[in-house]
């Protein structure tokens, strides 16, 4: 402990004695060695040597001192380095430790995670035999149940092929059925349809001959003959009427010679307006544009 401490105050102590020997030295040579008869004048010699000496000493202290300071300075940077690389150091080898252990342990999980796996394969192996024995014993069966469905198949085919053929000469004596049956229902549906409408026809002649008689006969309570011999006279008019009977005009297509005739026709025509229209509007349709034949009796 004492050693560590002079160790640590060597700098100190050398600076110390250098200066107690600078300071023995400047009062060796600043000793008065002359007798006493030296005259006085030369003493403010004596004091301008000291005080320059003195100086040079103070210079030279100050210099050991700065040196002493950066030596005092390099050693303790010195020391703090020591210091820190000794805990860099330090702590570099506690990582590696650290990681030494970490390492050795993953090793011995590895270890222990090989033999389980080498473990695990023997069984893998094992059951992998076994299902081979197996896999021989169902592909043993499966080849005869392969053959036996082969031949079930061979004797289906020849049952649905004979079916086939069957189903088919049905089908088509069906649809030769069917084809007879629609043309028999093709044949009555035309001929009641023929039926119905020569029965329409018939009727709607039937009534538009009994609606032109009415036209007609209204028309003529409506004409005004004209006087004179009018025997043998024949007039053909168009008249066309729209909705309700009215007429929107009469014209001669056909005249009978007799200009006066013809105009009387044509009057009594549009005086008759509206004229009667069955109810049914196709057989109305028809009588909208007709000719009609008026002769003189």
């Amino acid at each position: 402990m004492m050693i560590n401490r002079i160790l640590k105050n060597f700098g100190a102590v050398v600076f110390s004695i250098v200066v107690h020997a600078a300071l023995l030295g400047l009062l060796v040579f600043s000793f008065d060695w002359q007798p006493e008869k030296k005259s006085l004048a030369s003493t403010p010699n004596i004091v301008k040597a000291v005080a320059v000496d003195a100086s040079k000493v103070q210079a030279e202290l100050d210099k050991l001192k700065r040196a002493d300071d950066r030596k005092k300075k390099k050693e303790k940077d010195r020391v703090a380095k020591l210091r820190k690389e000794e805990n860099a150091l330090r702590k570099k080898r506690a990582a590696e430790e650290k990681r030494l252990a970490k390492l050795k342990k993953k090793r011995q999980a590895e270890e222990k995670q090989r033999k389980a796996e080498e473990k695990k394969l023997a069984t893998l192996k094992k059951q992998q035999a076994d299902l081979e024995k197996k896999r021989l014993a169902d592909e043993k069966k499966r080849q005869a149940e392969k053959a036996r469905q082969a031949k079930l198949k061979k004797q289906q085919d020849a049952i649905k092929k004979k079916q086939a053929l069957e189903k088919k000469k049905q089908a088509l004596a069906k649809k030769k059925r069917e084809a007879e049956r629609r043309q028999r229902q093709k044949e009555l549906a035309e001929q009641l349809a023929a039926e119905e409408q020569a029965r329409e026809d018939k009727l709607a002649k039937s009534e538009r001959e009994k609606y032109q008689v009415l036209i007609r006969q209204k028309i003529e309570r409506n004409w005004l003959k004209p006087p004179g011999e009018l025997k043998g006279l024949l007039s053909v008019v168009n008249i066309r009427l729209i909705p309700g009977g009215d007429v929107i005009d009469a014209s001669i297509i056909r005249t009978s010679g007799n200009l006066v005739y013809d105009r009387s026709v044509e009057r009594a025509a549009l005086k008759a307006s509206p004229l009667p229209l069955p109810k049914n509007a196709t057989i109305a349709a028809q009588l909208y544009n007709i000719n009609l034949e008026f002769r003189a009796e």
